[in-house]
């Protein structure tokens, strides 16, 4: 069915997509790629459906979560994507990328004090390198450079890792601040 849905084959993908999801009911990644190719034949209604059942399965099916978001927001139905985001956070699924585009959603339809909250709960873990730079980039938005700067710092100071400190020194660059404290991070990050 992937492979059908790539060829741009999205008829035979959907039929490919249908016998898989007959043999394995509970394959996640069936219903996923009958999404896919429901959603590239322009069946939208029945895209969302494949995608709500690979949700039943794993709530934060990041490529599930998004695609069907991705539809409700296309369509102005913006409750319906927070709603889908709501439901991986609250079963605790939500990935780094998942919570990016959850807090852009929130800033932008109801919150940006509950999407900046979402954004601080993941990006003190370190794998979450795009939520840690979504919270900074935050920051600096609303004109909070001092704070960024200062988040950046005890983050890295608590991981000490070559990862965090190549943050801190392109943070430090791009804004101008103290430029000897900037190569001291990208030095330590080499």
């Amino acid at each position: 069915a992937f492979v059908e849905t790539e060829l741009g084959n999205h008829t035979n993908a959907v039929e490919a997509a249908h016998r898989a999801i007959t043999m394995s009911p509970n394959d996640l990644w069936s219903h996923t790629v009958l999404g896919v190719a429901l959603r590239a034949s322009g069946h939208e209604d029945e895209a969302i459906a494949a995608y709500r059942a690979a949700l039943a399965i794993a709530p934060g099916h990041e490529p599930a979560l998004i695609e069907a978001a991705a539809i409700a927001e296309s369509r102005g139905d913006k409750a319906f994507a927070l709603e889908l985001y709501e439901n991986a956070d609250t079963a605790g699924t939500l990935s780094d990328l998942s919570t990016v585009l959850y807090a852009q959603l929130l800033a932008r339809v109801k919150d940006s004090a509950m999407a900046e909250q979402l954004l601080r709960r993941s990006a003190s873990e370190f794998e979450n390198d795009l939520t840690r730079r979504s919270l900074i980039g935050f920051l600096h938005a609303h004109d909070r450079f001092d704070e960024a700067k200062q988040w950046l710092e005890n983050f890295t100071e608590n991981e000490a890792r070559w990862e965090a400190f190549a943050d801190l020194g392109r943070y430090l660059l791009t804004q101008r601040h103290n430029g000897r404290a900037a190569r001291g991070g990208l030095r330590t990050a080499i």
